[in-house]
């Protein structure tokens, strides 16, 4: 059991970093926001910088609540705030919403949900795979801002900037809520 537990939480943490790693495509987001919108370049940074600044006071509130036996409620709550966020900008188009919602609403999701993926799955693993276990997890934010871009670019000359954010947050959300559901904390860390 404990053996399917492992894969279960490490497939969890990679869905949810696979789609979670939107956060770093955001010059496509402020490149329409300057050219369609007439947004200035400080306007359209504000919510990036907003997100980065927030993103690690919520992993640490993140390793907090992992640490006490909860890290599926810390990558539930991180998924509906991620999600959350994304909707609410592609609800509007004027500065305070998109630098609420990406900056602050948005970027508490990623903290939590990054925050916790990685450091649970590396500690359902033996020591001599701790650091492959976190590569793998880590890599897939990486390999998320890759293929996300291609896919938020197509969202965007299809159908536009709301749209493409609206479907993003709630397709990512759904999908990141599930996975949730499998991201369990041990009850000891695996240490042989």
């Amino acid at each position: 059991m404990k053996q399917n537990r492992k894969y279960q939480v490490l497939a969890s943490a990679l869905t949810i970093n696979l789609v979670v790693g939107i956060t770093y495509i955001w010059s496509i987001i402020a490149k329409e926001l300057t050219q369609v919108y007439g947004w200035t370049a400080t306007q359209s940074s504000i919510p990036y910088m907003l997100a980065l600044a927030s993103m690690p006071f919520a992993m640490i509130a993140s390793g907090y609540i992992s640490d006490r036996g909860h890290a599926r409620l810390s990558t539930l709550i991180g998924s509906m705030l991620w999600g959350t966020g994304l909707i609410i900008c592609g609800m509007t188009n004027t500065f305070l919403p998109i630098a609420i919602g990406y900056g602050l609403i948005f970027g508490v999701g990623v903290g939590l949900c990054t925050g916790t993926t990685t450091a649970t799955a590396v500690k359902w693993f033996p020591k001599e795979k701790k650091g492959m276990i976190s590569g793998i997890a880590a890599g897939a934010i990486g390999f998320s801002s890759v293929y996300m871009s291609f896919v938020f670019t197509f969202l965007l000359n299809r159908f536009g900037l709301s749209v493409g954010l609206l479907t993003t947050g709630i397709v990512g959300m759904i999908i990141m809520l599930t996975a949730s559901l499998f991201m369990h904390s041990p009850e000891t860390a695996i240490t042989e």
